[in-house]
């Protein structure tokens, strides 16, 4: 446009040399940091795909990639949306972890950019001493998942509880006596199941050696 410009109408160029140079030095759309004059607008635009990535801000993947798959549940996703916090106060919302989940996945829902950061959630995510976990640090999925899920079951208490609905499920512990007619049988709920996955075919064989007697 400006090449357009220049050709048809040379006279404009001292004006347009003039304005844009007061809009560079007294501008305050600018930092003095150098990534803030980077323009590489259709690189982090979001994926033509439709999806928004999640930025990996450390050691992270383990959180990232079970995000991904939470999101891809349309039913879950929604309960995280319509679910509500009795205890919710405004003034604590950056160490909220339900509210900082419902920015995730809005923002993956609705975003604009290439990818979200998800470190004010990190921030919201203590540790057993208070402090925000340490997002340079790997950590085992099952148990961020399961400290997640008692800390989102805990905020949810009263209301609509997604997790369970989405993850719950009942083991049946069967003990039989063998040359015997006598057995017991103990239920308990679970909300995740360790599966074995060396020398399986795939997630079926795991399930049938997790039941064999």
């Amino acid at each position: 446009m400006i090449a357009t410009m220049i050709y048809k109408l040379p006279g404009c160029l001292p004006h347009l040399f003039t304005t844009v140079l007061t809009v560079l030095k007294t501008g305050d759309w600018r930092t003095r940091r150098l990534s803030d004059w980077c323009i590489a607008g259709k690189f982090a635009e979001k994926s033509q795909t439709g999806y928004v990535g999640i930025d990996n801000a450390g050691c992270i993947c383990y959180m990232t990639s079970f995000f991904q798959q939470m999101y891809m549940i349309p039913s879950l996703r929604q309960a995280i949306f319509e679910a509500e916090d009795p205890q919710f106060n405004p003034a604590t919302k950056q160490n909220n972890i339900l509210y900082q989940l419902k920015v995730l996945f809005a923002s993956l829902q609705y975003g604009e950019e290439e990818s979200f950061d998800p470190r004010d959630f990190c921030e919201s995510f203590k540790d057993h001493s208070g402090n925000p976990i340490n997002i340079y640090e790997q950590m085992d999925v099952d148990e961020f998942t399961n400290i997640l899920f008692d800390r989102l079951e805990n905020q949810l208490k009263g209301g609509h509880n997604f997790i369970n609905e989405h993850f719950g499920g009942i083991m049946a512990n069967e003990i039989i006596c063998r040359g015997c007619p006598h057995s017991s049988e103990k239920e308990e709920p679970f909300l995740s199941i360790s599966l074995e996955v060396k020398n399986k075919r795939d997630i079926y064989q795991s399930l049938e050696a997790l039941v064999k007697g």
